[in-house]
């Protein structure tokens, strides 16, 4: 289905298939068009950058989620021939730019402050291990011997593991 959209076309490249050479183009949101004419690239090149109108046949994939975009013209946004910026596209925007820029090196990692050292409920810590030994005891029901036939035993084999994390035993 042929549409026109407005987007900004920020990288451009070539490959060899086998019905000859591809002419791809990305736009600023990573998604890819693609031509056969090298001629319609060459145009849309001119327009690197800036926001431009594109017509193109979009293809639904046969997976149902993908769609494939085949370049037909591009044109500029305001009408004129010139492709100057109207409104340039913010280095943010650019998902090629933010993929291939240099990462920042890492800075000194933060000391938690003694409000977050501290428990955040007097029985935190005992919250905790009754979390675990109950996981623990569930855990352990396929390897019983015996079937439990009521759910205050496993209650009862939980009471064992938190004994148990806590040194008791």
């Amino acid at each position: 289905m042929e549409q026109t959209v407005i987007a900004v076309f920020t990288k451009f490249d070539t490959a060899q298939t086998k019905k000859g050479t591809i002419f791809k183009i990305w736009d600023q949101y990573g998604s890819e068009w693609a031509t056969f004419n090298q001629s319609v690239w060459e145009n849309a090149k001119q327009y690197q950058g800036v926001q431009a109108k594109h017509t193109g046949d979009f293809v639904p994939g046969a997976d149902g989620f993908s769609e494939s975009k085949w370049l037909k013209n591009s044109e500029p946004l305001n009408g004129s021939v010139s492709a100057q910026p109207p409104n340039p596209v913010p280095p943010q925007a650019n998902v090629f730019a933010a993929a291939e820029a240099q990462p920042e090196p890492p800075g000194p990692i933060p000391v938690a402050g003694p409000e977050y050292q501290r428990a955040k409920h007097p029985n935190e810590q005992r919250a905790i291990r009754k979390a675990v030994a109950l996981q623990a005891a569930i855990a352990t029901l396929p390897n019983l011997e015996t079937k439990l036939s009521d759910p205050n035993q496993v209650l009862a084999i939980a009471e064992v593991w938190e004994r148990w994390l806590v040194g008791e035993l």
